[in-house]
């Protein structure tokens, strides 16, 4: 076990930060289609994408909970005139009209790293409020296999840090960018 174990955390950080580099193209290949748009980064963290992304033109939110926004302010630093602030969590529909101020501007919605530690039910309905309130939006997002859960438990129950995620997908899609209209399923096939 000692052999593999630096090995494992080895290809942990290798495979973050390979995830982290496919949401900075997933973002700057939106902003390329749409300079104007609106970025919800959904459980930020202390993430510096808006610094690494930004086009100039772009209105960025950064939405976490409110002691990590706190901590985020201390540590990386403050809002700008286009970088804001959401200190709330993702499920509080309070941030949505503000986000929503923006509209018909198109958006796009980051959750990396972050539907993993809900219930399906929760996500179905974050998903769904989104595809209501912010017609054609985008949303990008990650999700774990069973191995990948099962492996994520096992570093949380050995280090003792972290929680286990509850939500996982059968056949992971990595990191994906997605319409809207493909996060449900459709009764009918799209009008041509």
């Amino acid at each position: 076990m000692r052999k593999t174990l630096p090995l494992t955390e080895d290809s942990t950080r290798v495979v973050a930060i390979l995830k982290t580099r496919d949401f900075d193209r997933f973002t700057q290949d939106f902003l390329a289609r749409h300079p104007d748009a609106v970025v919800v980064h959904l459980g930020c963290g202390l993430d510096t994408r808006f610094e690494r992304v930004d086009n100039g033109r772009v209105e960025w939110y950064d939405l976490d909970l409110p002691e990590v926004i706190e901590l985020r302010r201390n540590l990386v630093g403050g809002e700008g005139a286009r970088h804001h602030f959401l200190a709330c969590s993702v499920f509080d529909s309070a941030w949505l009209s503000e986000v929503g101020a923006h509209r018909p501007r198109p958006a796009l919605f980051l959750a990396e790293g972050v539907f993993m530690y809900f219930e399906e039910a929760q996500v179905k309905s974050l998903v769904l409020t989104l595809k209501e309130q912010f017609p054609g939006a985008e949303l990008v997002f990650d999700a774990y296999s069973p191995f990948l859960m099962w492996s994520h438990n096992l570093r949380v129950t050995r280090k003792r840090i972290g929680g286990p995620p509850a939500l996982g997908a059968e056949t992971p899609p990595g990191p994906r960018r997605m319409e809207q209209r493909r996060l449900h399923r459709r009764r009918h096939p799209p009008a041509r």
